[in-house]
């Protein structure tokens, strides 16, 4: 009878608690596996659709106006930084406002993996993308092509905490026009092989009607970050600055194993270099390179003991990068 009454209770249990709770978890797992939801809205940007839109419309007065020459052809891929806001978004701005209303079927956003190892090329096994200005469906059919390479695997824990994708994304979708679909790829560390296979991969999907968004930041200094190649003092915004125009020197003159060697001999510490190795191997060497914006985190507070680099860069060629590739 004590048996039988144990497992009574445990049956109410079951149906008035565990079910319920169970139920829930099963649609937040289905729709977080629909929709990838974002991670930093409401902290390192709005949360809220119109304050976003508003902030990104400020960022967007606040940043400079850069008149491209159009003899150089369309933009077809910026650099442009993913911190929060309030320390990048004037310069993430300054390079989307070049695009401003152009209408795209695509856009490939390649970003650096923070916090999980990455083996290759992660794309997020899911429909779309949720951001407080709405969702942004996945170009399935691209993915589709980039998964028949033995590069490229879901990972979905890397994207869990991610940042790099995500912070382009309301950007994009306040500056271009509606209609566009996303191929958003995680790169972790590659051998210098695999750089120019992924070059070769992304570089199938860079048509006519696609934008592709290299995500990453510059030089990040200061004991926060275990990089302090020099001390802080008065010269060490002018030092950070000079690591990285060597940087850029590599990007501007279409040189990816210059900035390998130049990474590993001054071993630097940044998030730009593995989307930026995959952009060097794809890109024609006669494309046109514009520096748009350079600004630091440290010349935003003032305080450069921790600072970190930002660029805007711009890629403009009169042909699709495909066309040059194939």
């Amino acid at each position: 009878m004590q048996i039988m009454n144990i497992l009574l209770s445990l049956f109410v249990w079951l149906v008035l608690v565990a079910l319920p709770t169970l139920s829930a978890l099963a649609q937040t797992m289905a729709l977080d596996y629909t929709a990838r939801q974002p991670v930093k809205a409401g902290s390192w940007y709005p949360g809220e659709s119109e304050a976003l839109r508003e902030r990104i419309r400020q960022l967007a007065r606040e940043s400079v106006d850069t008149q491209l020459d159009p003899q150089y052809g369309k933009v077809r891929a910026l650099i442009v930084p993913h911190a929060g806001y309030d320390y990048s978004g004037s310069t993430a701005a300054a390079g989307f406002k070049l695009v401003k209303g152009e209408k795209y079927q695509r856009v490939v956003v390649i970003g650096a993996a923070h916090y999980e190892d990455v083996p290759g090329l992660s794309v997020l096994d899911v429909d779309a993308y949720q951001t407080p200005l709405g969702k942004i469906e996945l170009d399935q059919a691209a993915i589709e092509q980039m998964h028949r390479s033995p590069l490229v695997m879901s990972h979905r824990y890397a994207h869990d905490r991610e940042h790099s994708i995500e912070m382009q994304l309301p950007f994009l979708q306040a500056m271009l026009q509606p209609g566009w679909k996303l191929v958003p790829i995680l790169i972790g560390d590659l051998t210098r092989l695999q750089f120019q296979q992924a070059g070769r991969l992304i570089a199938k999907l860079l048509d006519e009607d696609t934008l592709l968004v290299i995500s990453g930041d510059f030089i990040h200094y200061g004991p926060g970050y275990d990089f302090v190649p020099f001390p802080h003092d008065e010269k060490t915004a002018q030092r950070i600055a000079h690591l990285d125009k060597g940087i850029v020197e590599h990007i501007r003159n279409i040189d990816p194993a210059g900035l390998a060697r130049y990474r590993d001999e001054m071993d630097l510490n940044d998030c730009v270099y593995p989307s930026a190795m995959v952009l060097l191997n794809l890109l024609p060497d006669d494309i046109k390179v514009t520096i748009i914006r350079y600004q630091t985190s440290g010349a935003v507070t003032g305080n450069y003991r921790n600072s970190v680099s930002y660029l805007a860069i711009a890629f403009q060629a009169k042909v699709p990068i495909k066309h040059d590739i194939d």
